[in-house]
């Protein structure tokens, strides 16, 4: 120690490294908390987008699956379905897990299931001969009915935005 200098400047000349030290640790601190911070924003991120892109996957069946429902069905329209359906369970297949693609492939086969009863539709002549074939076709349409609601409950664990999954 320099004998010249008042106690106080060499005490505080002997504090210096660990003065240093220590504000190089609240620095390192606060880079860490900062980028703990910006790894949470990210990862935030990414379950939002995952979301949204998921949701669009939802959202496209239940459109298709509504127009289904909305209109007496030609037989060409029910190609144009099953295609559309397809196009969606084929992305459906990496943003899900196996249960929703296994759910949009039983709306699609329902739909298939339905064509015969919509091509002899076409055909009848007679107004018995429709009621039959319609009598015919409901346990299939109540089957197209009641997905929708179990579509929304395979999916909703895939929509929190909590996301395990």
């Amino acid at each position: 120690m320099n004998s010249d200098l008042p106690d106080w400047v060499n005490v505080l000349a002997a504090l210096g490294p660990l003065v240093a030290a220590t504000a190089t640790l609240l620095v390192g601190i606060m880079v860490a908390a900062i980028a703990y911070r910006q790894w949470l924003t990210a990862h935030q991120k990414l379950v939002l987008d995952l979301f949204e892109r998921r949701f669009a996957i939802f959202d496209e069946v239940m459109q298709v699956h509504d127009a289904w429902q909305a209109e007496i069905i030609p037989v060409p329209k029910v190609k144009e379905t099953v295609r559309s359906l397809r196009k969606i369970e084929r992305k459906a297949l990496f943003l899900f897990g196996s249960d929703v693609p296994a759910s949009i492939i039983e709306l699609r086969s329902a739909i298939n299931d339905l064509a015969p009863f919509l091509r002899q539709m076409e055909a009848a002549t007679d107004k018995q001969q429709r009621h039959e074939i319609y009598e015919a076709a409901q346990p299939t349409e109540k089957r197209i009915k009641k997905w929708r609601a179990d579509f929304a409950q395979v999916c909703l664990p895939y929509m929190r935005l909590d996301q395990r999954r």
